[in-house]
């Protein structure tokens, strides 16, 4: 023997002579202990004595037996899980505020994917913000008076808030207010709400000019509304605007309907129309017709009717010997009118008998004869079977003929009447 006690497992020096030394039980990463030749060394439990204060710490995969409470166990099992014995379970535990010095957790020292929803117990994370590209999860969840969700256009601060939803209004640490709700967009410029109103689902539309236009529904007794509101005129308090209503039926006496309802500067409500079962109704103002040949395209828009004058521009012509009276009377003109017929008026000159005084454009033109009665002053007859009923007829080429066998003298005809296009 040389350099003092020597056997088969370390020599004279305490060095390790076998490549190793474990327990029986040894399974590398479930069982058992091992030290190596090399300095490395495996313990897959161990249990550290109870410190000053009474408490032992537990390295297994494994909870302890018989523990005591503030007892602490690394579960081996699940990457060092850390929990304490409250007295009747082992709960979570949380490491003081001051165990890590700020800044020196960094992402590049957290492995990708290796903390998970499971590994964080409910309610233990606290954070004023959380800076990150990315949050995934299965809920995001914010309550109470500082639950709310908050949208920046950089750096949080005065000024820059665009988005926010809160089930609460309040202002932020950067005096920017926000409403209750979910809003899109800086305060004080065009915003989009969307909030409840007592039981009403409100999507507002907000503009620093104007007050809100709104669309909004809910249910009242017996049946259900939706509501889309104009913006108001500053000038007149946010009043004087227009309000188009739906409302269901109530499955018993009245059915489905649509109301156009002026609100005026004074706030009263002026019902204009009402479209329902019964049919369509307006309480003030009128309806035109569509000018034909118009409204056959997003080219082609349709235009109001108007009154269209014979003998000017644009305009059939007079007939041989036709005209009107002249100054002081009715030209004469024609028109489509809102219940498909067509209109005609006015005191013209006549020319001679059984003629053409103008022809309709088509458009105006009926499916089958027509005829007009019309009115003479005098009349000069040369046989004595003479005019029994002075009429115009309304050919199906447009042409508008006199009928009769007289012709009135120079004090003229009047005209004034409409026609079917469709009988």
């Amino acid at each position: 023997m040389n350099g003092g006690f020597q056997h088969s497992i370390a020599g004279g020096n305490g060095n390790l002579v076998v490549t190793a030394l474990q327990s029986p039980n040894f399974v590398s990463g479930v069982s058992g202990w091992q030290i190596d030749k090399n300095g490395n060394a495996e313990f897959n439990s161990i249990v550290l004595p109870p410190s000053a204060k009474g408490v032992q710490v537990t390295f297994a995969a494994t909870a302890p037996a018989s523990p005591n409470v503030d007892d602490l166990w690394y579960n081996t099992g699940s990457g060092n899980e850390l929990s304490q014995w409250n007295g009747s379970a082992w709960v979570a535990y949380q490491y003081g505020t001051g165990a890590i010095g700020p800044g020196s957790i960094t992402a590049s020292l957290i492995a990708a994917n290796t903390i998970t929803a499971s590994q964080l117990a409910a309610g233990i994370v606290y954070a004023g913000i959380v800076n990150g590209t990315t949050i995934s999860g299965a809920q995001v969840v914010a309550y109470g008076t500082s639950g709310e969700i908050l949208v920046y256009s950089g750096t949080p601060a005065s000024g820059n808030l665009i988005g926010a939803w809160s089930g609460a209004s309040g202002t932020d640490s950067h005096g920017n207010s926000y409403p209750q709700g979910l809003s899109v967009g800086a305060a004080g410029t065009g915003q989009v709400l969307l909030f409840d109103n007592g039981g009403q689902g409100v999507l507002s539309f907000v503009n620093t000019g104007f007050g809100n236009g709104s669309l909004f529904g809910g249910v009242s007794g017996t049946y259900a509304y939706v509501v889309l509101t104009g913006p108001g005129n500053t000038v007149t308090g946010h009043t004087d605007y227009a309000e188009n209503a739906l409302f269901s039926s109530d499955g018993v006496s009245s059915s489905a309907s649509e109301e156009f309802i002026y609100w005026d500067a004074n706030g009263s409500s002026h019902a204009y129309s009402l479209m329902n079962c019964g049919g369509f109704q307006i309480a003030a103002g009128s309806i035109a017709a569509v000018q034909p040949g118009t409204g056959t395209s997003s080219t082609n828009p349709a235009n109001t009717e108007t009154w269209h004058y014979v003998g000017t521009s644009g305009q059939p012509g007079f007939g041989s010997g036709w005209s009107n009276y002249g100054t002081g009377f009715a030209s004469l003109a024609f028109r489509l009118l809102p219940t498909g017929n067509v209109e005609i008026r006015g005191k013209v000159a006549p020319g001679s008998a059984n003629s053409t005084m103008f022809t309709l454009p088509t458009g105006y033109r009926p499916a089958t004869e027509q005829q007009l009665p019309y009115a003479v002053t005098n009349l000069s007859t040369t046989t004595t079977a003479a005019w029994p009923q002075p009429a115009f007829n309304i050919q199906t080429n447009g042409n508008v003929t006199q009928n009769g066998n007289a012709t009135p003298n120079a004090a003229g005809i009047w005209i004034a009447g409409e026609f079917s296009l469709t009988i």
